[in-house]
């Protein structure tokens, strides 16, 4: 069953005459003059978490939501949460952890509540359409989260603990040493709440203050990274993240309470080895086996599934001159999966999926263009042939103009082609096309960003009741995405203090322009829980060793009904954070932060009958060296 990795694994070592250049790296290895940026990156928009610094890990939802142009959608506190890059779906916004794409086989999601994100970490939101780039799925966007590699020699290390409202306490530890040619880092955190928030019930008469019950959270994760330079022209990697969680589900207000609960458990481990046989090229091989496992229990009925995941990807880049760089590549990739859901238990459904791909970057005066193509093969589906074009030109010195245009596709889960009676595997290919136009502006004080884009997605995958009141998955419809982004940012000094201020806007209509089942109430209509308008503001002051900071976010109104009928109201959010560093010696010093959620204690909800906490209060210390 594993025989194919190992022939391309061979495969990969017999070419080592040429080269990779690693895409998860901040590291440049001595003998890299290749540019460090990634080349598929040309024309995309991107959003980095930079400027909002904390002292412990939070997840991927938290993170996301406090600033980020993403749609982020939250069942409650610690449960399942999902993002939405410019009105898509979770299944078209993928979430890569060091290159390697964390959606599941079996769904196509991503559970962001479940991903911690590390201060050190580097969060990054690029987007736009990305099939050509990374496959299947990345057709409103794509979130990066990736670990920088430690750069000074010796030993260093942090300790913390944050405790804050509904009994949320947190644990993080890390260790790391660099000795000439290797280095290792170690680092651990648990998370603990018992969630129990009180909220204004809506739906009962006289609206009761009452406590959110069954939402329970515990969750550890441990992570290591390693890495061995044998020699300037070798080095090797190794990364790998075991995750568990508990997590108590609350039903909506609008049912009576049930017992329902969730166990997640996830191994994730990635080899690499990057070869430099000379200064213009390099090339990388990487393997990545993916294992996770889910029980899901509502009223006395436990549900199980469980899913792998092999990957093998290996790229060459040539740096030929100075207005021309290549890659070339190839990927497999294997997966499984069972259920109880499924048409057979006890059967183990497996897919094969091969990749090439090729890109071509060149520089054209004082910008550059960059053009790549891609084909991937599937075991029983049928995948299409995908392209993107990208640019980005300098237009005087203050302005920058890109552009970026593809061609792109998602594929039926394994839910969708095996569940019962209902699964379809006959299902098509979502397809379509992506394109982008950003326009920005520097001078010594201030920054504009302005973004128009358009999505088109055909033969677009919903679950839907038919005649006889069972959902069944099908090519249902044609979606459209179009929007204007808007972004502003001011960094100013006044004597020893720094400012930091930063705006945006994000104008999104998606709507279906076509439907395939007759459901003309839904023609032009706003997608469900797609807000047509959100925006966020950030205030930084740093002085010295103590920082504070202010966020301030808007979503719109969302439509809960397919009919744009009904719709929860629009909700502000503020975000107050502040710290302060103190170095209790050369080699260590200690840091405190206290963080204000919902300051304004405000009543809202991402999804119907789902309610949010009002304001709540984290507070921690860590200490370094």
């Amino acid at each position: 069953m594993f025989k194919w990795p190992v022939f391309f694994l061979l495969f990969g070592c017999f070419c080592v005459s040429n080269p990779v250049w690693s895409q998860d790296s901040t590291q440049l290895l001595p003998l890299l003059t290749i540019r460090s940026a990634r080349l598929e990156q040309t024309g995309f928009k991107r959003w980095q978490a930079d400027s909002l610094p904390v002292l412990m890990p939070v997840s991927g939802a938290q993170r996301l939501s406090w600033e980020s142009p993403l749609s982020v959608r939250i069942t409650a506190p610690g449960t399942l949460a999902t993002v939405s890059a410019r009105g898509m779906g979770p299944t078209h916004t993928p979430v890569f952890w060091n290159g390697i794409n964390l959606q599941s086989p079996m769904n196509g999601v991503v559970d962001v509540s479940l991903l911690p994100v590390w201060p050190e970490d580097q969060l990054e939101l690029r987007s736009g359409g990305q099939s050509a780039a990374l496959g299947s799925g990345a057709m409103g966007g794509a979130v990066l989260l990736d670990h920088p590699w430690q750069s000074k020699p010796g030993f260093s290390g942090n300790a913390g603990v944050q405790v804050g409202s509904f009994d949320q306490k947190n644990y993080q530890g890390k260790l790391a040493y660099q000795r000439n040619n290797w280095q290792i880092s170690l680092r651990g955190n648990h998370q603990k709440a018992t969630n129990d928030f009180p909220f204004r019930n809506t739906v009962q008469i006289g609206r009761p203050l009452v406590r959110q019950q069954n939402n329970a959270l515990e969750k550890s994760d441990f992570q290591q990274f390693f890495q061995f330079q044998r020699h300037p022209k070798h080095t090797f990697r190794a990364l790998f993240w075991q995750q568990y969680a508990f997590r108590a589900i609350p039903q909506p207000i609008t049912a009576s309470p049930k017992e329902s609960w969730q166990k997640d458990r996830a191994r994730r481990s990635i080899l690499s080895w990057i070869y430099q046989p000379a200064p213009k090229t390099q090339i990388q091989t990487k393997i990545a086996w993916l294992d996770e496992w889910i029980a899901f229990r509502l009223s006395g009925d436990t549900d199980t599934s469980y899913a792998q995941t092999l990957l093998y990807n290996s790229e060459l880049t040539q740096y030929l001159s100075e207005a021309l760089t290549i890659k070339i590549g190839v990927q497999a990739l294997q997966q499984w999966a069972r259920a109880d859901g499924y048409a057979d238990s006890a059967k183990l459904y497996q897919q094969i999926r091969l990749a090439g791909f090729a890109l071509a970057e060149w520089r054209v005066g004082t910008g550059k263009l960059s053009a790549l193509v891609r084909q991937e093969w599937a075991q029983n589906q049928q995948a299409p042939f995908t392209w993107s074009l990208g640019g980005v030109f300098s237009l005087g010195p203050h302005t920058e103009i890109a552009f970026h245009g593809s061609r792109n596709f998602n594929m039926p889960t394994f839910n969708d082609r095996f569940w019962m009676v209902y699964g379809q595997t006959d299902l098509a290919s979502e397809r379509g096309y992506s394109t982008d136009v950003n326009w920005k502006n520097h001078w010594r004080y201030f920054s504009a960003e302005i973004t128009a884009f358009h999505i088109l997605i055909d033969d677009w995958i919903l679950w839907q009741p038919g005649d006889d009141g069972v959902f069944r998955p099908g090519n249902l419809k044609k979606v459209a995405s179009r929007g204007l982004e808007l972004a502003f940012t001011s960094p100013f000094k006044l004597k020893n203090v720094y400012f930091r201020a930063k705006a945006s806007y994000q104008l999104n209509r998606t709507t279906n322009v076509a439907v395939y089942n007759n459901a003309t109430n839904s023609l032009e209509q706003q997608l469900l829980y797609v807000p047509i308008h959100g925006g966020a503001a950030l205030f930084q002051a740093q002085y010295r060793r103590w920082m504070l900071s202010y966020t301030h976010q808007y979503t719109g109104k969302r439509y809960i009904q397919s009919d744009n009928s009904s719709a929860l109201p629009a909700f502000q959010l503020g975000t107050f954070y502040t710290a302060w560093q103190v170095g209790t010696s050369k080699k260590t010093r200690l840091a405190f932060d206290f963080r204000i959620e919902n300051c304004w204690n405000k009543a809202y909800s991402f999804l119907a009958y789902q309610p949010m906490p009002g304001r709540s209060f984290q507070g921690g210390l860590r200490f370094a060296w």
